[in-house]
């Protein structure tokens, strides 16, 4: 899952921190709101720690069984993403390019493989004062060797670019985790020094 995610919600810690920093006391709505909000958000902390451990556990199980193999680079793929400023910055519009290659490679069985590398390289541009974007160019290319760690087993995808990179998914799910419950557990604490005290 790249990362960061984007929940179609009403619900958010700003609504909570609003609440939090009033001078007067908040309705029994507000209160009810704010607390179902905090508990929400600490529950996705959780869940995403949880899947986290889950896919590091997975990988490092699996990495016995691992079997390193060439690939060549089919085709590299483009794709573009415009990130729009703040209503009070215009000037923070990115253009985010990602290089996706696709891979081929041949199993110790004799069967062709192809798949969607799910490394990649990643520009985040910021527009020239010309409103002109820098050149980037991909790290690989038609054509190009590569090493592909592929599991006789299936259970793990076929990855490129070397080992460390496999515990990259859990170790990011991890930190959004722990970064999303730390939030709730301390806009918890100031809700309820703010509310209930």
């Amino acid at each position: 899952m790249p990362l960061s995610m984007k929940l179609p919600l009403p619900m958010d810690f700003s609504s909570c921190a609003v609440v939090a920093a009033k001078g007067s006391n908040p309705t029994m709505a507000e209160k009810i709101f704010s607390c179902v909000a905090i508990l929400f958000f600490g529950l996705i902390g959780i869940g995403l720690l949880r899947a986290g451990l889950r896919e590091l556990f997975k990988v490092r199980s699996r990495r016995p069984f691992l079997i390193k193999l060439q690939g060549t680079v089919l085709s590299v793929v483009t794709e573009r993403e415009t990130r729009a400023g703040s209503a009070n910055n215009r000037d923070e519009t990115a253009v985010v390019v990602r290089f996706i290659p696709f891979v081929a490679f041949t199993t110790p069985e004799g069967k062709r493989v192809d798949f969607r590398s799910e490394v990649c390289d990643i520009h985040h541009l910021r527009r020239r004062a010309d409103g002109s974007l820098p050149e980037v160019e991909p790290s690989w290319r038609s054509g190009q060797s590569v090493e592909v760690l592929y599991d006789p087993g299936a259970v793990l995808k076929p990855f490129i670019g070397g080992g460390p990179g496999l515990s990259f998914l859990a170790y990011g799910m991890m930190a959004a985790g722990l970064v999303t419950f730390g939030a709730a557990v301390g806009l918890g604490f100031v809700f309820y020094a703010k509310v209930f005290r």
